[in-house]
């Protein structure tokens, strides 16, 4: 998660930087942001100052979450841009909307910044240019608070994978053959066991699709379980 304050970046200082991402795929964004947010948006780093630009979804948690940025509404620039005459506003306008406000004129982007979004841009009279490699250098060295939450996040994938590597499913209906006692059990059972588990929701998914393949192709008896490690 990134430092919070003007000094949180290494950057020029007459550099201006553009990001249009979702921070749960783009580590730049998250590192720039520290939230995690599913669908894009539009992050801009001027004079020393984060700038979000966020939908009327995400603004109040954007501003809990991500004390250090200004957040903008994205709805109010695409009001604005109506009222102006432009019936559809997409990003390219809001961006453009936002770059004339702050009084800029050009931006840095990353390299692999949307290519016809940056068209849109440049058709706009606003110089885009990428930045190869690492868009924040900073990224490259980590706090001790960033290494301990590093070496807890590269934990956590072995304990799901070895949940879900000692769960095997024989048969269904099932029961936990390490518990004290040997009912047999539902899906809303299996789903009460490993709400309080470190298992990703996709492998929690799974899990329940095997429970209803077994379920449909085999009958109860006594050799046939769930085995949870």
């Amino acid at each position: 998660m990134p430092a919070t304050g003007s000094s949180a970046f290494d950057m020029k200082a007459t550099e201006h930087l553009l990001m249009v991402a979702d921070s749960e795929h783009d580590a730049n964004m998250l590192y720039a942001v520290g939230m995690f947010v599913p669908d894009p948006f539009i992050y801009l780093r001027s004079r020393g100052r984060d700038y979000v630009v966020m939908s009327d979804l995400e603004i109040d948690r954007a501003r809990k979450q991500a004390p250090h940025c200004y957040v903008l509404s994205l709805s109010r620039y695409q009001q604005k841009l109506r009222r102006d005459g432009l019936q559809r506003p997409g990003l390219a306008q809001v961006i453009t909307a936002l770059l004339r406000e702050k009084g800029i004129r050009r931006v840095v982007v990353p390299q692999d910044f949307p290519y016809g979004l940056a068209l849109d841009l440049q058709r706009q009279r606003l110089k885009v240019t990428p930045r190869p490699g690492n868009f924040f250098p900073n990224r490259e060295s980590k706090s001790a608070a960033e290494v301990r939450k590093l070496s807890a996040a590269l934990r956590r994938p072995r304990r799901r994978a070895a949940v879900s590597v000692e769960v095997s499913i024989i048969g269904g209906p099932c029961h936990f053959n390490r518990c004290t006692d040997s009912s047999w059990i539902t899906k809303r059972d299996l789903s009460q066991y490993f709400e309080s588990r470190p298992v990703c929701p996709s492998a929690f998914a799974a899990l329940h699709s095997i429970f209803d393949i077994f379920a449909a192709r085999s009958s109860c008896s006594s050799s046939k379980h769930l085995a949870i490690a």
